[in-house]
């Protein structure tokens, strides 16, 4: 008797801190999605790993804080483009994105550069951005440096003291920006009718489901996610009438945009 009273009491524990954590997650989409950086980096970084994982989400979450200049989340693009995690594998793309963070004086952007160079046998360029990295707080860059300088001959040490001195008058030192400054919702939170037995409730723009909002048959959550003028667009998750998930990902223009996996069942369906 004891024994199933405690185990009926870990599972209302458990259910208990599911829902509450879903709540949580839910709140910072919505701040995420107006704008407030520190979110978009929270969920980029607790997409990226955990029971949770998600690689393309945390992709999506990273690539909305890199418009906002996060360093953070700009060497994050790089490195998912650099191994090919929740997006394509792009070696172009990994090493302008890199070097984007690195301009704004990041220290493990620049540490990123020098192994991508060292794995194309370019040690002088390898060189140069392992000794920056060094320069600007990357303190294992000096074991990444002592391994590839020993590759440059003696005849190329001006051309990598004059590289070095080059890629440090391009790097732009400024202020980082915040990641602590939330920006409040813009869009109103309303509840609107949309007919045939289904509901929102969400963010409007001129009467339009616009923003982050969750679309509901009667009681069953049918969509959560980001509409576009009354339509499903960005991320969004769709639910059948078991609450089982039918699709989740991105949308565009109230269609499935490009499918990413099956699953049997989310807490978010509440």
């Amino acid at each position: 008797m004891y024994r199933n009273y405690k185990i009926i009491s870990i599972l209302i524990y458990l259910l208990f801190n599911t829902l509450l954590h879903a709540n949580i997650i839910t709140k910072t989409k919505v701040l995420a999605l107006n704008g407030d950086l520190n979110s978009q980096v929270k969920l980029g970084i607790f997409f990226k790993t955990g029971n949770f994982k998600d690689l393309q989400e945390a992709y999506y979450w990273m690539s909305m804080a890199a418009k906002q200049n996060s360093h953070i989340a700009i060497r994050y693009i790089g490195r998912a483009h650099l191994f090919g995690h929740g997006t394509s594998k792009n070696m172009y793309l990994a090493q302008n994105w890199f070097l984007t963070a690195a301009n704004q004086g990041d220290s493990l952007a620049m540490h990123d550069l020098g192994k991508y160079f060292e794995s194309k046998g370019k040690w002088l360029q390898s060189s140069a951005w392992f000794s920056l990295a060094f320069e600007f707080g990357c303190t294992n860059a000096i074991k990444s440096f002592d391994r590839v300088s020993v590759e440059i001959k003696n005849q190329n040490k001006m051309s990598f003291i004059n590289l070095v001195n080059s890629l440090r008058s391009s790097i732009v030192q400024h202020k980082k920006p915040s990641v602590t400054e939330t920006i409040l919702p813009k869009n109103k939170v309303d509840c609107l009718v949309l007919g045939n037995g289904i509901s929102y409730r969400g963010q409007t723009y001129n009467g339009l489901a616009h923003g982050y909002g969750k679309k509901k048959l009667e009681e069953i959550t049918t969509y959560q996610g980001e509409f576009i003028m009354g339509l499903e667009n960005g991320y969004g998750t769709s639910f059948s009438e078991d609450g089982k998930i039918s699709f989740q990902g991105l949308w565009k223009k109230g269609v499935p945009f490009i499918q990413k996996k099956e699953t049997t069942k989310d807490i978010t369906n509440y």
